[in-house]
């Protein structure tokens, strides 16, 4: 090229740009990536570290973990990314709520996945900015996972927030993969009792799995069980204290709904019983309290 001072646009592949010398780096006024394809959030900062934010000339599409994203993206960086494709991996609300900031206007389609006191903090809190900004984001994610357990209440809660926006703006609900563990007064309020809706029906019947958390008797766990439609003694677990008028047929379990009866963690009976239902029980189960 001659002597003198030389500068030129430098266009090439990231392996090729992230090798180029000090002095080939030095002498470049603009610098572009070839080919169009998404690159890492990682190898971004890596060029417009290398070349500077300035010297990077059209904004690239990233597609990154959501890990990546968040500890990597600052405004100024985004200013350089045209698309996010479909970042890998969950974000927790929080980490959520960061990416949004960042990335200001420029759409980006989060799967969220965490427990549901966390997210309620958040659409609960006290600050109306905090809350109206939970809503928002949580609204806008491409999915809710719930992490842990939760109550009936809690899902309840959450799902009737994502619908305040309207019916089929955003999300409407979590995921139907989540855990409860509730009292079962509390299922069958959310079922049978006086405050029971669609929407607290629904939250049962959604329900991945359920854990009792105190005694029911054979006919509560059958109603619960009747909407939530799941295995007994697996995806549905509970303990029974019950009167052995609802259990037995004279001296025999009654037969209707009697795998409810066999798959309990645990059978207590309220009041006593002779010897061959004591047997029956005892044949069917291998445990006995009465």
């Amino acid at each position: 090229l001659g002597g003198g001072t030389k500068s030129y646009v430098l266009e090439d592949s990231t392996t090729a740009l992230l090798a180029a010398s000090t002095a080939t780096v030095s002498g470049s006024t603009t610098v572009k990536i070839t080919g169009g394809a998404a690159i890492t959030a990682t190898v971004l900062k890596q060029i417009t570290d290398k070349y500077t934010l300035k010297k990077f000339a059209d904004p690239t599409p990233v597609n990154d973990s959501v890990e990546n994203l968040v500890s990597i993206l600052t405004t100024d960086l985004v200013a350089e990314i045209s698309s996010f494709g479909n970042p890998t991996g969950t974000a927790t609300l929080a980490q959520l709520n960061t990416l949004e900031t960042v990335t200001g206007t420029k759409a980006i389609s989060i799967a969220v996945s965490d427990s549901a006191t966390n997210l309620l903090a958040g659409l609960q809190s006290t600050d109306k900015t905090t809350a109206d900004t939970a809503l928002a984001n949580l609204d806008g994610a491409s999915s809710i996972t719930l992490t842990g357990t939760a109550t009936v209440e809690q899902v309840a809660a959450i799902n009737a927030f994502l619908l305040s926006n309207g019916a089929g703006t955003g999300l409407d609900a979590v995921a139907a993969t989540y855990t409860i563990s509730d009292s079962i007064a509390n299922l069958l309020a959310a079922e049978t009792g006086t405050k029971s809706t669609a929407a607290t029906k629904a939250v049962i019947a959604d329900a991945a799995k359920i854990s009792i958390t105190d005694n029911a008797t054979k006919a509560q766990v059958k109603t619960i069980n009747t909407r939530a439609g799941l295995v007994v003694g697996d995806t549905i677990t509970y303990t029974i204290s019950d009167d052995p008028a609802n259990l037995y047929t004279v001296d025999a379990l009654t037969t209707a709904d009697v795998n409810i009866v066999e798959k309990a963690t645990s059978v207590a009976l309220t009041k006593a019983v002779n010897f061959a239902q004591a047997k029956a029980l005892k044949t069917s189960r291998t445990d006995l309290n009465y």
